[in-house]
C-alpha cells in the first residue's frame, strides 16, 4: 500500500470518528506525519499503526469537546469513483440523508467512549485494536460494546420519536 492509500483510508477513519472534514483532515495528517517521523520501513504494519494513531487523535479532539454537529460527507464526496456513477435516486437520497442525520445525532449524544467503540467495532476492529485505541483491557471491550449500544438505541429512539424541529 502506498503513501495516499495509507492517508485515504487514515482520512476516512478520522472522518467516521470525528465527522468533520477539517478536523478529519489534522487528524489525518498529523497521524502521517508521525508515520514519516517515524521512518515508514521502521513499522511492521503502517496502515494497522495509522488506525491506532488516527483513532487515538480524534478520541483525544473529542475528549477536548472541539468536535462540530457537521455531517460526514456523503461517499460520493469522498470517492472520484462515484462521480462517474448514475445519479441516485432523490427519494432515496432524501431516506439516507434523514437516516445518517438520526444516526449522528444519537452519536452526538453519547459519550465520546461510547461512540469510540461503536465506531470502531462498525469498521471491523478487532476487540484488541478497540482496546488500545480506547485505552483499556482486552477483557473489558464486550461489555463497553453491549453498554454502549444501550446507550446509542435508546438515544437514537429518543431522536427519532423526538417533535420535528422547525
Amino acid at each position: 500500500m502506498d503513501l495516499q492509500d495509507l492517508y485515504t483510508a487514515t482520512f476516512r477513519r478520522a472522518l467516521l470518528l470525528l465527522g468533520n472534514r477539517h478536523e478529519a483532515e489534522d487528524a489525518a495528517q498529523e497521524a502521517v506525519t508521525r508515520l514519516l517521523g517515524q521512518g515508514k520501513g521502521t513499522v511492521k504494519n503502517p496502515g494497522a499503526w495509522l488506525r491506532q494513531v488516527v483513532s487515538r487523535l480524534a478520541y483525544d479532539a473529542l475528549r477536548r469537546g472541539r468536535r462540530t454537529a457537521d455531517l460526514p460527507p456523503t461517499d460520493a464526496q469522498l470517492t472520484d469513483a462515484a462521480a462517474h456513477e448514475a445519479p441516485p435516486d432523490p427519494a432515496q437520497v432524501i431516506v439516507k440523508h434523514e437516516q445518517a442525520q438520526l444516526v449522528r445525532a444519537a452519536l452526538d449524544r453519547l459519550l465520546p467512549r461510547d461512540r469510540l467503540v461503536l465506531l470502531l467495532r462498525a469498521e471491523g476492529l478487532s476487540y484488541k485494536e478497540i482496546a488500545q485505541a480506547a485505552g483499556c483491557r482486552t477483557g473489558s471491550v464486550g461489555t463497553l460494546l453491549v453498554r454502549a449500544e444501550r446507550r446509542f438505541k435508546e438515544q437514537y429512539e429518543l431522536v427519532a420519536n423526538a417533535p420535528a424541529r422547525r
